[in-house]
């Protein structure tokens, strides 16, 4: 409730204030009362008052008047050679309305100060018991209001994981700030030269011109808050003279503060003129961007100590995969020890031996990749030279032809000149089987040709293009 909209009418009851003024009387006091503006509300008798209506009286009486209602405290100041006049001010809550002016005989400053605890006694004895209703209700507005942003800094402190994404927390801040206020606000975050984060309640229109004169406002303020690294409010936006004018009539922006740095900022902005930021909604803004600054930091230190742990776990899996390595290599000794005194024992050119010859390659191919195992586990660089890619290739689709099923063909153009590159020979072996493998299990179900070699061509189909049987190409490069 706005009680500076309120008159005195409204807040006093004259007829139970002018009875008790007149019981007054036989102490000497003169009352007259007056409204903010300097009216009067309630004269002074003509014979009340030690000086009354003398020269001089009234002119002082009004300037007392305004200085009570300026200063919102009671004053005292000496009238004409034998009078005092003591003003009170008519605040019955936290709007000062007007002043109520006694003129009395001169006293001592004990009672002074004893007409000054009477005058605001039957200032309080006369406030109307709808105002009095009203303040109540007023005040458990705001108790309530100040409940929900307690529980909400609360529950933010509470739910909010440093798991979570930045982005989630941002946008469950920005809308919790909407829900404290109404629809007349907009709550964004700002960072780095952009706004993360706009929200605005539901149902408001406009939505795109509200983000770019947002996205405005904010650049504008976040170079003074990062510099003096506190709140800044501004409850009247037409001092900036901006064109075409803001949509926003007042604006509250916080530092988010992660390691004693500027992250970005938090807004509130009102695009209605309810009423001004005052000193709780500064103090909320300002306790909801530090705990948005400490859920930042938190996240920061959750995103280390992850990576810290995924290096564990790596390193241990490096151990793990090196003593493999190391079993699996003494297999392969006796397989490629058998496996060469099982070559010199059949004749040459025997299908058996071409066989054998084949199971040694690919024992040395699998001793190579127990090779890379090591070296991954040691943290070591595989070594380059030379490779013929031809001869990859050559090798990669001998040993792929004897599991190619019967629908898929396999040809190769090695025509052109042999290509070399610097790379390790087994990984270009492993990556051209796996290659070869993707294109076999795509053609799988229709069949297909599959045709490794140099050069750029397109994919055709088989059979002058028949539907269901598709053709795969890999190319090579075709020279050196």
């Amino acid at each position: 409730m706005d009680f500076a909209r309120l008159s005195l009418p409204q807040v006093l009851d004259l007829e139970r204030f002018a009875r008790l003024a007149g019981a007054l009387r036989a102490c000497e006091l003169g009352l007259e009362l007056y409204d903010a503006t300097g009216r009067v509300v309630v004269p002074l008798p003509k014979d009340a008052g030690p000086c009354g209506q003398a020269e001089g009286c009234p002119q002082a009486r009004r300037e007392l008047a305004a200085a009570v209602v300026r200063a919102r405290a009671a004053q005292t100041q000496p009238c004409a050679p034998q009078g005092l006049l003591v003003g009170v001010p008519v605040q019955p809550f936290t709007t000062c309305l007007g002043a109520l002016v006694a003129c009395r005989p001169a006293a001592p400053a004990a009672v002074a100060a004893a007409t000054v605890a009477l005058l605001e006694q039957l200032l309080e004895q006369s406030v109307t018991v709808a105002v009095q209703q009203l303040e109540i209700e007023n005040l458990a507005s705001e108790l309530l209001a100040r409940y929900e942003q307690l529980t909400f800094l609360f529950d933010l402190g509470r739910f909010v994981n440093p798991a979570d994404e930045p982005a989630r927390v941002f946008d469950l801040v920005t809308r919790q700030l909407l829900r404290l206020y109404d629809a007349s606000y907009v709550a964004t975050v700002f960072h780095r030269g952009a706004i993360r984060q706009f929200a605005v309640a539901e149902g408001s229109q406009a939505q795109a011109a509200l983000a770019a004169e947002a996205q405005r406002l904010c650049q504008h303020l976040a170079e003074r808050v990062q510099a003096c690294r506190r709140v800044i409010v501004l409850n009247d936006l037409r001092a900036l003279a901006w064109e075409p004018p803001l949509r926003f009539t007042a604006v509250l922006a916080a530092p988010i503060l992660v390691d004693e740095q500027c992250y970005g900022t938090l807004n509130l902005l009102a695009t209605a003129p309810e009423r001004p930021f005052l000193n709780g909604d500064i103090a909320l803004l300002e306790l909801v961007s530090k705990q948005v600054g400490i859920f930042l930091e938190n996240h920061r230190l959750y995103e280390r100590l992850a990576a810290f742990h995924q290096a564990q776990k790596m390193e241990a899996l490096g151990r793990l995969a090196g003593g493999i390595a190391h079993d699996f290599n003494n297999i392969l000794s006796a397989i490629l020890g058998y496996g060469e005194m099982l070559r010199d024992d059949l004749p040459e050119g025997s299908g058996l031996r071409e066989n054998a010859v084949r199971l040694l390659q690919a024992a040395e191919r699998a001793k190579a990749l127990v090779q890379q195992i090591l070296s991954f586990s040691r943290q070591q660089k595989p070594a380059r030279q030379r490779v013929s890619l031809v001869e990859v290739a050559q090798e990669a689709l001998a040993l792929l032809r004897p599991s190619l099923p019967e629908t898929i063909a396999l040809r190769h153009r090695f025509e052109t000149a042999p290509a070399t590159v610097l790379g390790d020979p087994t990984q270009l072996h492993q990556v051209l089987m796996n290659l070869c493998t993707n294109a076999v299990q795509a053609m799988r179900e229709g069949g297909g040709v599959l045709e490794v070699g140099p050069g750029a061509r397109r994919p055709r189909r088989r059979g002058g293009g028949s539907p269901g049987r598709a053709a795969g190409c890999l190319h090579l490069p075709g020279g050196q």
